[in-house]
């Protein structure tokens, strides 16, 4: 299909007709500009318009397609050789557009995964195993203090539940990967420390008002907070029994 040509053809058939451009543009539903475009070559009218311009211009869609007024004898060769144009150009365009759709969703998908990069890293994290020598519990007076020593990539959250007329903390504690990532923390660096008879500088610290009347038990736990404030006491007590007693009063 030849634009230009087909540009041409619209334009002499609309002079034809007596019709400006303004006016076959007000026919069709279409901006002056686009009937501008036509006739230069630059685009084609969509193919649904095809019918009603051709029948304001008083053509066959095989006069326009081929850029000119066929005759009887050049009818059919021409009707075929044109409807082989029109597939082509069909085809071409749902092509272009499956390769844009394709790289609009791989655009997207490329986005998403940086904003997942940027925002898991912090969100998800590695829960940390107990250890008696950096996470510390004890009760002064009418407090109860909750620490780690040193680490202070850590992050730290709990939950108090009552459990058969006593008070129970449940505590915490993970590395989100972007910390564990910029830390080194596989040297444990802090622990160390401890180790080697320095005294590492707290890194959480928690400290609770306690009733005296009430027993209070402070357990460290490996498993959801989320899942241990839905628990009923049955389960209650199963994960009383997988998780640290760190300190009572």
């Amino acid at each position: 299909m030849n634009q230009e040509k087909i540009g041409k053809f619209i334009s002499i058939s609309r002079k034809k007709q007596n019709l400006t451009q303004e006016e076959l543009a007000e026919k069709l539903g279409v901006s002056n500009r686009s009937v501008s475009r036509w006739e230069c070559g630059k685009n084609l009218p969509d193919v649904s318009l095809y019918e009603p311009l051709c029948e304001i211009l008083d053509v066959s869609i095989n006069d326009l397609i081929s850029g000119e007024l066929i005759s009887k004898e050049q009818y059919e060769k021409t009707a075929e050789l044109n409807v082989m144009n029109v597939i082509k150009k069909v085809d071409s365009l749902q092509k272009k557009k499956r390769i844009l759709i394709g790289v609009i969703v791989l655009l997207t998908l490329l986005i998403i995964a940086f904003l997942l990069y940027l925002k898991l890293p912090s969100e998800i994290g590695d829960t940390l195993r107990y250890d008696n020598r950096v996470i510390k519990c004890n009760f002064e007076n009418y407090y109860f203090i909750y620490e780690i020593k040193g680490i202070s990539v850590v992050r730290t959250d709990y939950i108090e539940k009552d459990y058969n007329g006593e008070k129970l903390f449940f505590f915490t504690s993970d590395i989100p990967l972007i910390n564990k990532v910029h830390s080194h923390w596989e040297t444990w660096e802090s622990m160390a420390e401890l180790l080697e008879g320095r005294k590492p500088k707290y890194a959480s610290l928690y400290q609770f008002e306690i009733n005296n009347n009430t027993k209070t038990k402070v357990y460290y736990t490996e498993m959801s907070l989320n899942k241990i404030k839905k628990a009923n006491n049955n389960e209650l007590t199963k994960i009383i029994k997988k998780s640290n007693l760190m300190c009572q009063n």
